[in-house]
């Protein structure tokens, strides 16, 4: 059994969106890991690594507008690396082949006002045949 699978947990870089290229339309988007860690000096150095994200799925077509930057999601899918030259220097980019996303938070996402409990009123004989739930 062989297995290529990757799992990232990070922000959307920017807002997906849909590309049409060559007749085959792609879900893109970018996706930061923040990580850190202590030099040899006991220094702390930050960075952020970038995940170039694409998807031919359809069902993700339909939820590209949740896919909005600073949301955290979880990324599974497929990984690979692109390496060019860009102003005389080499350079490599990861990419990830999407194949199942999870959504997380979201800075955009309005929380719920706190509200007080509510206790539900107690059950009446009859009522299992008057309401209006499909199951």
């Amino acid at each position: 059994m062989k297995l290529h699978q990757l799992q990232v947990i990070g922000r959307i870089g920017q807002d997906a969106r849909i590309i049409d290229h060559q007749g085959r339309k792609f879900v893109a988007f970018s996706l930061a890991v923040d990580e850190s860690y202590k030099d040899g000096n006991g220094t702390k150095v930050e960075r952020v690594i970038w995940y170039d994200c694409n998807t031919e799925q359809e069902r993700f077509f339909k939820v590209v507008s949740w896919l909005t930057k600073g949301r955290e999601v979880l990324v599974e899918g497929k990984p690979s690396v692109r390496v060019y030259e860009k102003d005389g220097r080499h350079h490599g980019a990861i990419r990830i082949q999407v194949q199942n996303i999870s959504l997380g938070y979201s800075p955009n996402d309005e929380r719920p006002a706190a509200t007080a409990p509510v206790a539900a009123a107690p059950a009446t004989a009859g009522d299992e045949e008057n309401n209006d739930l499909p199951f």
